[in-house]
Parts: C-alpha cells; structure tokens; sequence
C-alpha cells in the first residue's frame, strides 16, 4: 500500500483514515440470507465472496501489485488470517 499513497501528505493520509475508520461494511449475513431465512453456503457464500473482489480480484485471482491473491491458499489458512484480520490484529 505505500505506493498508491507514496504522493500524499501526512494530513491527507490521516483524513482518509479517518473516513475508513468510520466506515461500516456492507455484510449480506447482516442484511438476512436467502429467501428461506437460512443461511445457504453456495448462494450466500457467493454474495460474501463477491465483496472481496475489488481487492483480490475476480475469483481471488489479484492483478494489483501487493494484493495477495487468494485462490490456492490452503483454507485454514485463508479461515485464520480472515478471522485475524476481521479482528483488527492483521
């Protein structure tokens, strides 16, 4: 991320930081599941996945540089570094 944002200044930085600070994302588990009410892993799943996309791509296949992309990572992995990084540690 330092070089989309190696032109800014300090005060610059820190109002886009604030603005995301104050951000709250969209979860479509927030916003109820299927029509049945419960949870279906394949439709939902898609709807969650899908909001991964600008940043890792279609499918998890990144094209930006520093993106990681997430399509072969062993999904332990993937389950642990997503649950780090929904609790702010990562």
């Amino acid at each position: 991320m330092q070089e989309p944002v190696s032109h800014l200044n300090d005060k610059t930085i820190a109002n886009i930081a604030a603005y995301h600070a104050h951000q709250r994302p969209e979860t479509p588990l927030s916003e109820g599941s299927t029509d049945s009410g419960i949870f279906d892993p394949l439709a939902d799943g898609a709807k969650i996945a899908a909001s991964c996309n600008g940043c890792h791509g279609d499918r998890g296949n990144s094209q930006k540089a520093g993106v990681p992309s997430l399509t072969g990572l062993h999904e332990k992995y993937l389950v642990a570094s997503i649950k780090v990084y929904q609790q702010g540690t990562r």
